[in-house]
């Protein structure tokens, strides 16, 4: 079943299920609203998230959508057809990946939405998954994707015990499979140098529970201290 939450603060987003690999991880989809621009950047659209959002903001009213790496693309071409207005952006090197895709702009570290309270940080280091964040100033949310993970329970056995031999159940922080896409470790240790440097009390992920909690930026980098060692 699909959930919903409101901060009030611009900012949205919407819990849905979805297997991978026949783990049931879920999928979240954020959406951010643009003061300056009266309209709102939808970031990572999971399966049906224009239904379920629909009465609660005006689809013609979304003006991004954003692929934020990689793999979160997958259900973007239907949410072209949804919000035909919208523009899309993606990670740095998913338009050569998904060359059906028509996109408008690759995100950077430069924010297209600076101005409206939505900053972007590429984590570099990383080339397989070139994931970008996303830091929300009027909520203080940082806008994670797959780079961490909070499955704290799952009546599912499979998920589990794969999350479990994948180093990443029922602990915030990456999994396995993520500490394996470092490539290069200083750069990515810069990367999250800056994001520490962000006033964050929530991160949003798209697999897990939501964190909230006034050390939050302690608790992601002790999730990455092995960056620094």
């Amino acid at each position: 079943m699909a959930k919903w939450q409101d901060t009030g603060q611009g900012l949205m987003w919407l819990d849905q299920p979805q297997r991978v690999v026949g783990m049931r991880l879920g999928t979240r989809t954020s959406a951010v609203f643009l003061n300056e621009e009266n309209a709102w950047v939808v970031i990572s659209p999971g399966p049906d998230w224009a239904a379920e959002l629909a009465p609660r903001l005006d689809l013609n009213k979304v003006h991004y959508l954003v692929a934020p790496n990689m793999y979160h693309h997958l259900h973007l071409t239907k949410a072209q057809k949804m919000c035909p207005q919208a523009q899309c952006w993606l990670a740095p090197g998913l338009a050569a990946k998904r060359v059906d895709i028509k996109a408008d702009g690759v995100l950077t570290d430069q924010s297209p939405w600076q101005d409206s309270g939505l900053s972007t940080f590429i984590v570099n280091g990383m080339p397989g998954l070139n994931e970008l964040v996303f830091f929300h100033a009027p909520s203080k949310t940082l806008i994670m994707t797959d780079l961490v993970f909070n499955i704290r329970t799952s009546d599912h056995w499979w998920t589990r015990l794969a999350m479990r031999l994948n180093g990443s159940y029922a602990k915030f922080g990456p999994s396995k499979v993520m500490k394996g896409m470092v490539k290069e470790a200083d750069s990515a240790r810069a990367s999250f140098e800056q994001l520490l440097q962000q006033p964050f009390t929530r991160i949003i992920m798209a697999h897990g529970d939501v964190l909230e909690a006034e050390d939050a930026p302690q608790q992601l980098k002790q999730a990455f201290a092995w960056l620094w060692d």
